[in-house]
């Protein structure tokens, strides 16, 4: 008799089963498959979905987490000011093997921060300023409210009378 596979990958057999869990995952009671085994099957996989529909910052966090790695801010800024480049004239720049530096043009790609296109054997890449356009907005949005709220606490400090702590 073959051991079966549990949902999460472990065969099952009766080492990793103890006290409390044992026999309840073959349905002992009651025909289910027991409360240990259920919670493991619920908590398996993590679910990444948004569950609040009205807040979609998906395009955003994309942008900020692909702009989180140094390499990747580097090739964003080259492409900013000297403007589209080959994939190996990128790669050249930094110290790294060509398939390492694929990753981060991936990366950026699904981001939406930059667009390749491949004429004849080369691969170009182009800075796609609408994500960063986007951030700058968010960031805008949020600089004004923080500095309103610094210069509130600025002015209820100043107006606090000064006493000295031993």
């Amino acid at each position: 008799m073959e051991p079966r596979a549990l949902p999460w990958g472990r065969p099952a057999g009766r080492r990793g089963r103890t006290g409390y869990d044992q026999g309840r995952a073959e349905g002992a009671e009651g025909g289910g498959i027991g409360p240990i085994r259920a919670a493991r099957v619920l908590l398996r996989r993590p679910s990444r979905d948004i569950l609040n529909c009205m807040v979609n910052y998906q395009p955003l966090t994309d942008t900020f987490a692909a702009l989180a790695d140094p390499t990747r801010r580097a090739v964003v800024e080259r492409l900013a000011t000297r403007g589209e480049a080959p994939v190996s004239a990128l790669a050249s720049e930094h110290e790294m093997s060509l398939p390492a530096f694929l990753k981060h043009v991936r990366v950026l790609e699904r981001a939406g921060l930059l667009t390749t296109s491949k004429v004849g054997r080369v691969r170009r890449c182009r800075l796609a300023p609408l994500p960063l356009a986007e951030a700058e907005r968010w960031m805008h949005a949020h600089r004004a409210f923080w500095e309103a709220q610094l210069e509130s606490l600025d002015r209820f400090l100043s107006e606090r009378p000064h006493t000295e702590e031993v």
